[in-house]
């Protein structure tokens, strides 16, 4: 099982969760997709405003800070422009040490 890529306007915190679940299960060998979307048709779906691409690409930045540190273990703190995450450090950990691009 497996998915394409995931719209960061649908995605969470809760979502670095549960990939990082999948990484300890998967041994260490889940690969991510991040997008910032594009289809009219799932923000509709989700009840989410279509933003300009600038701002769905920003968003898209500050999704991956978030995601990359909750992967390294810290505490997430962080203050966005549309994102804002205080406090969250949920558990597991990813069993892959390979944070990056591939």
């Amino acid at each position: 099982m497996g998915c394409r890529v995931f719209n960061v306007d649908s995605a969470t915190v809760v979502l670095a969760k549960e990939m990082a679940t999948l990484d300890m299960l998967t041994e260490g060998r889940l690969e991510v997709g991040l997008g910032a979307g594009w289809t009219a048709a799932e923000y509709e779906g989700l009840g989410v405003t279509t933003e300009r691409p600038g701002v769905r690409i920003a968003r898209l930045a500050e999704v991956i800070h978030v995601i990359k540190a909750r992967w390294q273990g810290e505490e997430v703190d962080f203050d966005g422009t549309s994102l804002h995450v205080h406090g969250f450090a949920g558990v597991p950990g990813p069993s892959s040490s390979r944070i990056g691009p591939s």
